[in-house]
Parts: structure tokens; C-alpha cells; sequence
């Protein structure tokens, strides 16, 4: 398995959102901050055997869809097994990554 040499954080502004608000003050660069995670239960498991791999999911739901596409590409697991990925979202000035706007 190829080691992570970066780690990226999908992170939405809040208007009034104490934490948001204070990660994107240009004063806090070079602060430490203490992180968990991640809380949720989609992983991808190749151990479990070659399948196809279908996605459904909204809004910055896309950041743990984006590791799993990342972790299938680096292992391989694609050569031999199908992705499909439904994204939604309200409009398209909310898409976060901005590789991913229709064109």
C-alpha cells in the first residue's frame, strides 16, 4: 500500500461559523489544531474481494467520496472493477473541488 504524503481537508465557510471562520483567518497559518476522525463508516475494504464501487452523495459529503476515488486509483483497484459516483448539489457555484464543474 503507497503511504499518504499529504492530507487535504475539504472545509465550507460559515457566515456565522465560530471554527470555519477562524481556519480561514490568514492569522491562525502555522497554529496546531487537534483533529479525529473520521466518524463516518464508508471505507473502501479491498480484502473483501474485487466489486464495483457505486457512490451517492451531496455537498461536502464529496470529500470522503474523493478519498475513496484516491485510495481505489493508488491500489489499483479500478484495473479490474467499475466506479460509478452521483453527486448533487444545489447549484454549481457550490462545488468545492473545482476540477469537478461541468464543462
Amino acid at each position: 500500500m503507497k503511504e499518504a504524503v499529504s492530507t487535504e481537508f475539504l472545509i465550507k465557510r460559515v457566515f456565522a461559523g465560530e471554527v470555519s471562520n477562524w481556519l480561514f483567518n490568514g492569522s491562525n497559518v502555522g497554529n496546531s489544531i487537534r483533529i479525529f476522525g473520521p466518524l463516518g463508516g464508508s471505507i473502501l475494504k479491498p480484502e473483501e474481494g474485487d466489486q464495483n464501487i457505486f457512490c451517492i452523495c451531496g455537498g461536502s459529503g464529496i470529500a470522503g467520496i474523493m478519498a475513496i476515488i484516491e485510495d481505489a486509483c493508488v491500489n489499483g483497484h479500478l484495473e479490474n472493477n467499475k466506479m460509478e459516483v452521483f453527486f448533487g448539489l444545489r447549484s454549481e457555484k457550490a462545488v468545492s473541488y473545482t476540477h469537478l464543474r461541468a464543462h
